[in-house]
């Protein structure tokens, strides 16, 4: 399980969708040492195996971002970054900084994009950083946001393809690969594929994230699957969450739906992300919760990490949302005549405003009253979120 690090809310771009309030003007970075005593932490827990430093734009701090990867690297932690590309100012600053992490030991670096990115980080930029990217070795990655497709399944399509009599092409074939590709994207949101060519992204040039790893863990075509990443663009892509500076946008632009309506999902995210903030607050997903101090499960600053994540491993909140999902809570208190929205876009965007309009102690007793009325929905297994295996991708 990976810790998803916010080292820094300070950013150079101020999106309007962004779940955490990121911007220029945001003074709110983790001090360097207990950066680094965080980072030991990890090292020593027993469920965390890796990091993902996100915000923010951590690279504006970049000789500390640095430092603190070379350390995982040392301590046996894997890492990753996100960032929006803005330090790619020319191919020879590019190949510097991406060299640098690359020496440094870091695994991965994901470049964001969508259209609140780009006024403020220019499609050439995120051609240079890919271009330095790949030529210092790493997987050339990018993580996009579409927003009105986000009901379109993410999930791999290859897997499908083959159960209706398709078949692999061989590593050598790239008018099969080309082909086979194509096929894939078949399941693609119309809204990525354009956000593709907004950037000037060849679609045949790239690869869904979720694919390459089912055909690698799944399907053990392990060679096919490291051709293709190789040599193509790996893309993630999800969809809005509209919680942060994504709610404003939200009464501008978005689509809400009747809570009677929404999916009647639970959450994947929530204990399978676990956060910390720059003021070492812990949360257990790395979106809503994350805006909410009063809901913090944790304070990694005084706390060992371990603790507080088995603290997170049966907190009834985390074990709620897991099984059940916001939307479930959020209907019955409408139901109950609560004085909430009737109308949500997203999850997280649910989840939000059940934070903000109760406190720990009163959600954990309208969770109960919901158990009372519907018992057929308490979880019997044990309590606790469960841990899942992470999905593998060749790392040069």
């Amino acid at each position: 399980m990976n810790l998803a690090f916010f080292h820094t809310l300070g950013c150079t771009a101020e999106c309007d969708h962004c779940i955490t309030h990121a911007g220029p003007r945001v003074r709110r970075t983790m001090p360097f040492e207990e950066a680094r005593r965080i980072v030991q932490m990890a090292a020593r827990s027993r469920y965390i195996t890796g990091i993902i430093f996100t915000g923010g734009e951590n690279l504006i701090h970049r000789r500390q971002i640095l430092e603190l990867v070379r350390e995982c690297t040392e301590l046996g932690l894997k890492t990753e970054i996100i960032t929006n590309g803005y330090w790619a100012t020319r191919p020879s600053a590019a190949a510097e900084i991406a060299g640098a992490f690359r020496k440094a030991g870091l695994g991965r670096m994901h470049l964001s994009i969508d259209r609140y990115h780009l006024p403020y980080v220019s499609a050439e930029r995120i051609h240079v950083a890919l271009q330095a990217l790949g030529d210092a070795g790493f997987l050339r990655e990018i993580a996009c946001v579409v927003e009105h497709d986000h009901d379109v399944p993410i999930r791999p399509h290859v897997t499908e393809i083959l159960a209706h009599g398709g078949s692999l092409p061989a590593v050598g074939d790239e008018a099969g690969i080309r082909g086979f590709l194509e096929t894939l994207r078949t399941s693609w949101p119309r809204e990525l594929l354009g956000l593709l060519e907004r950037y000037g992204i060849d679609p045949a040039e790239t690869i869904f994230v979720e694919e390459a790893v089912a055909l690698r863990d799944r399907l053990r075509a392990v060679e096919l699957a490291d051709h293709i990443v190789q040599s193509r663009i790996l893309v993630q892509y999800q969809g809005m969450a509209t919680e942060g500076r994504g709610r404003i946008l939200l009464g501008k632009e978005g689509e809400p739906r009747h809570v009677d309506l929404l999916p009647d999902d639970p959450c994947e995210s929530v204990g399978r992300n676990p956060t910390v903030i720059p003021e070492g607050g812990f949360s257990p997903c790395c979106s809503s919760w994350v805006n909410f101090p009063g809901q913090i499960l944790g304070q990694l600053f005084s706390e060992e990490l371990d603790d507080v994540l088995d603290r997170m491993r049966n907190d009834p909140m985390v074990d709620f949302m897991y099984h059940q999902g916001p939307r479930a809570l959020a209907k019955y208190l409408h139901d109950c005549g609560h004085a909430l929205p009737d109308r949500y876009t997203h999850p997280c965007h649910t989840c939000g405003v059940l934070l903000e309009s109760y406190s720990r102690e009163e959600l954990m007793k309208h969770i109960e009253a919901f158990y009372l009325q519907h018992p057929e929905r308490r979880v019997l297994t044990a309590r606790g979120v469960r841990l899942v295996p992470e999905s593998t991708l060749p790392i040069p």
